[in-house]
Formats: C-alpha cells, structure tokens, sequence
C-alpha cells in the first residue's frame, strides 16, 4: 500500500467499470491507480475553474482602463520581426 494513503469503499456503476477495465487494457495499473489519477486530474481541473472565476471576478470589480497597458506594449515579443 502507498504511503499515506487511505482505502476507500466506493460505489460504481458497471457501464463505467468496463469502461476503466477497457482503458487499462492489458497495462499493470490496476483499477486504484487509474481512479486515483482520474481524482486527480479532475481536482485540477476545479482548481483551474476556480482561479480563472476569482480572475474574472477581480477584472469585474476592477476592470482594464484603455490604455492601461499600452506601455508594457512595445516590450513584449509576440514573435514578430
């Protein structure tokens, strides 16, 4: 058993177990190991979501002012020559 780790009783419908057994295919990773990365991948993803929602939160209580930026401008490189 991994360190750290906790063994859980989960409930999974059996459309979606064939579908992580057909995913491992002949691998070695075990069905753990596949559901422990899916978690995961998918708390990262919620993570992603919740810091693009508090940067559009700050821009709506602080919006761009027109030419707010317009100095940084000429110091970027966009790949154009």
């Amino acid at each position: 058993m991994l360190c750290g780790v906790k063994p859980i009783q989960i409930t999974i419908d059996e459309r979606t177990l064939r579908e992580i057994d057909r995913r491992l295919g002949g691998s070695k990773r075990g069905r753990s190991a596949f559901i422990r990365e899916s978690v995961r991948a998918h708390l990262r993803r919620l993570r992603i979501l919740e810091l693009e929602d508090e940067e559009r939160r700050g821009y709506e209580r602080k919006p761009v002012r027109m030419g707010e930026f317009d100095a940084f401008r000429s110091k970027q490189d966009l790949g154009r020559e």
